[in-house]
């Protein structure tokens, strides 16, 4: 993971990091088996299916990274939210 740092950060970049190792933790277990490749994960083409309403059949590398640049901002937003519930249930 990432290495933690001994001087002291302004608080901006400590919540911006914690932020960023929140994302990164909860894209890492979201495609827990399937982690080179994030596409052929059944929980992701599942939750793309329910989202977008592509049949899960059907996404492949390219849909798959199409949705993910399309919806960046969205999917910004939503690993901001799953690590501010992963670190209020620790």
């Amino acid at each position: 993971m990432l290495r933690r740092t001994t001087k002291r950060l302004p608080g901006w970049r400590r919540r911006s990091r914690r932020f960023v190792e929140a994302m990164l933790g909860f894209a890492w277990q979201a495609a827990r088996g399937y982690r080179l490749t994030p596409w052929r994960s059944p929980y992701l083409r599942w939750r793309l299916e329910t989202y977008w309403g592509l049949h899960a059949e059907k996404i492949g590398f390219n849909e798959f990274w199409r949705f993910v640049w399309e919806h960046r901002g969205e999917l910004w937003r939503l690993m901001g939210w799953a690590g501010r519930m992963r670190r209020g249930q620790s």
